[in-house]
């Protein structure tokens, strides 16, 4: 069972370099071996170390996103040509694949961080601090140890564990839509922000986030009603799928909501109204 922010896991997961137990290679090592030798066909100066991806960047034809909505597609498209988001190899974004924990650190971060080179003046990329080995599933050598010490530097996450006085990340596990309303809502508001808590006088939005006893339930409630997810199924029986794997075409759509298109906020409705 995956362990949401702030659990502590009874076992210890340290996952090996370039290894998952999806059966695809990790960002981190994608960052390395595809993005670097497909290289000669993007925007000069693009780094993929511990440095924010500049936009704009050349749009990549996907091959494998034809199957979702034009309005998808075109979401992922600009993602990816403003530095947000990458593909997962060359002509794939892997539309289907689940997020895993250390694709959301680099999804948010450029998210939050993101800089246009064609500002005037010039707005440079973030750099990160190098990883000084904050998290013991994480070693600094990690091709994403930067990223992920980052998004725990900014209060995006305390890591997935912590057993014997170290802390983990879990880097290679997928991550939940509970998980996900998390990240996404860190990101998106300035340090300070409060997350409204989870009133069990109110309404509930979604029927199977039923009360406040749920670990997210005000995260995911808030993400509602920011108008940055419609959830999983529509009233009258609104559905969110918080244990339901996030991905990565889900991920583009919520990021483009929180960061780059933000819709209208909404008022809270029960979930059996229509």
């Amino acid at each position: 069972m995956l362990a949401h922010e702030g659990m502590v896991l009874m076992e210890t997961r340290v996952a090996a370099r370039c290894l998952t137990s999806l059966g695809v290679v990790p960002l981190g090592c994608l960052l390395i071996l595809t993005l670097a030798a497909s290289a000669s066909g993007q925007t000069a100066g693009i780094d993929y170390g511990c440095r924010t991806l500049w936009a704009p960047r050349p749009v990549e034809a996907f091959t494998d996103i034809s199957g979702l909505s034009s309005g998808v597609q075109t979401i992922i498209n600009n993602l990816v040509g403003n530095g947000i988001m990458t593909g997962c190899g060359p002509g794939q974004f892997c539309p289907y694949r689940p997020v895993t924990r250390e694709e959301i650190a680099f999804f948010v971060l450029n998210a939050r961080h993101r800089s246009n080179r064609n500002a005037s003046p010039i707005v440079p990329p973030t750099t990160f601090p190098a990883a000084t080995g904050v998290f013991a599933d994480v070693p600094v050598e990690h091709p994403m140890a930067c990223w992920i010490e980052q998004f725990y530097a900014e209060g995006l996450t305390s890591g997935c564990a912590l057993i014997g006085g170290k802390r983990y990340y879990c880097p290679q596990e997928p991550m939940t839509r509970a998980q996900m309303a998390v990240f996404i809502l860190g990101g998106k508001h300035a340090a300070g922000w409060t997350l409204p808590a989870c009133n069990p006088s109110e309404p509930r939005i979604f029927c199977d986030v039923p009360d406040c006893s749920h670990w997210a339930a005000a995260w995911i409630e808030q993400l509602w009603l920011e108008g940055i997810t419609s959830g999983c199924a529509p009233a009258p029986n609104r559905q969110y799928c918080p244990e339901n794997y996030a991905s990565r075409w889900e991920v583009a759509v919520f990021l483009d909501a929180a960061f780059i298109a933000p819709p209208p906020t909404r008022v809270r409705s029960a979930c059996t109204s229509n």
